[in-house]
């Protein structure tokens, strides 16, 4: 993707995104991706510190961002976090494949939305 005109890669690790208005010079966001997330996998899935730094840090990205005038942000999803939104869309009694994880990554699906940001749910 480097090279290609009219995109700009900015990294920043997690728990820095409150300051990655430091990083960014351009006065014109159109879309930001937000591809991080730590303990996808594994035992960290289950784990309340990680997976609470996660939704931190990504609502740390969302109002940053908001702020500095982008509405469009790209929220990475996996197919856990599908199988829980349609049972909670449905009212269904039984959440499907439900964890800390995918609870997780849907808390900060819903700030997305909050903000107008979402730009396409499941």
């Amino acid at each position: 993707i480097e090279g290609i005109d009219h995109i700009k890669i900015i990294y920043c690790d997690m728990q820095d995104y409150k300051s990655l208005y430091k990083k960014i010079y351009d006065d014109e966001i159109d879309i930001v991706y937000h591809f991080a997330w730590m303990g996808s996998a594994g035992n960290k899935r289950s784990d309340y510190s990680t997976q609470l730094r996660n939704i931190e840090y990504s609502l740390d990205l969302i109002k940053v961002v908001h702020n500095m005038g982008c509405n469009r942000i790209v929220f990475a999803a996996s197919i856990m976090e599908y199988e829980v939104h349609d049972a909670i869309e449905s009212n269904s009694p039984t959440l499907i494949s439900a964890s800390l994880f995918t609870i997780s990554r849907n808390s900060v699906r819903k700030y997305l939305s909050f903000f107008g940001c979402l730009v396409r749910k499941p």
